[in-house]
């Protein structure tokens, strides 16, 4: 067996997880190289990365529509409604991915989509304990030790692209 097909087997079952990545990290690459070959302003990183934000969500989206079901089993059972949930956090993902492009409301929007995602943790966490086939989940814990630095590091990013960068110069006031 190759190196290649070793590591093939290891990533499988992240395979997702890794093509949402490049979906949310491609256009803040764009963006710094673009910046580094001199086109200028209209690349800054962080606008970039909230279309990026924006893309990821929509297409973690449309999962809820797809597979309501299956994702209704990453949630606890004592949880009424609960392919009513999915579905409903489903238009909450694409209205906050389209509402992180308005620059007006921007930082708040950040806001809610880091809440959103830590709110969305314990399904993840739930589905790993419990080995539920999907997503990766069915790994069972060892699934965490991906999925919640995974996160993080998500968090991380909305933080970056919605709280960063990009603010207007405040006028002073003389004193």
């Amino acid at each position: 067996m190759t190196f290649l097909t070793e590591l093939g087997g290891v990533l499988s079952p992240f395979k997702n997880l890794l093509f949402l990545t490049g979906a949310l990290l491609a256009p803040s690459l764009v963006a710094l190289v673009a910046r580094q070959v001199g086109l200028g302003r209209h690349f800054a990183p962080q606008l970039w990365g909230r279309l990026g934000i924006a893309i990821f969500l929509v297409m973690t989206a449309s999962a809820h529509f797809s597979n309501p079901g299956a994702m209704a089993a990453m949630l606890p059972g004592f949880l009424p409604l609960r392919i009513e949930i999915v579905v409903l956090t489903g238009f909450l993902e694409i209205a906050l991915g389209l509402a992180i492009l308005v620059p007006q409301v921007q930082r708040l929007v950040g806001w809610a989509i880091m809440a959103m995602l830590l709110g969305f943790l314990p399904a993840n966490i739930f589905a790993a304990l419990n080995y539920i086939p999907f997503g990766g989940a069915e790994m069972g814990p060892a699934y965490l030790l991906v999925r919640v630095p995974y996160q993080a590091l998500l968090i991380g990013f909305v933080f970056w692209a919605s709280q960063t960068g990009n603010r207007r110069p405040r006028e002073r006031t003389k004193q």
